[in-house]
């Protein structure tokens, strides 16, 4: 029966490259699935970092505010006060007595 024997051989090598194949395809979804994942562990860094420049950029930004905050209230303070002195009409000092 060689022609049995044949058709054995010829399934064997099928199967044979069937799975040099399916275990090329592998390969490459490993390598694929890699380059993924240090894509991420790069964006993962990148957004972490961007995290921490806000961060500090937002800090730096507060502290400016609170200091112009700061300046202007002084500033509305002291010309409301010298607006009060303005309108209050001026004490005078009682008349000084006749000299005798």
């Amino acid at each position: 029966m060689p022609s049995a024997d044949y058709s054995y051989f010829e399934i064997v090598m099928q199967l044979h490259a069937t799975m040099g194949k399916l275990t090329e395809a592998v390969d490459g979804l490993k390598e694929t699935q890699k380059e993924h994942s240090e894509k991420l562990d790069r964006l993962s860094h990148q957004v972490y970092a961007a995290i921490v420049v806000l961060t500090l950029l937002g800090g730096v930004l507060w502290y400016f505010a609170s200091s112009i905050n700061s300046l202007v209230t002084q500033l509305i303070s002291n010309s409301a006060q010298q607006q009060q002195q303005q309108q209050q009409p001026a004490q005078h000092s009682p008349p000084a007595a006749p000299k005798k």
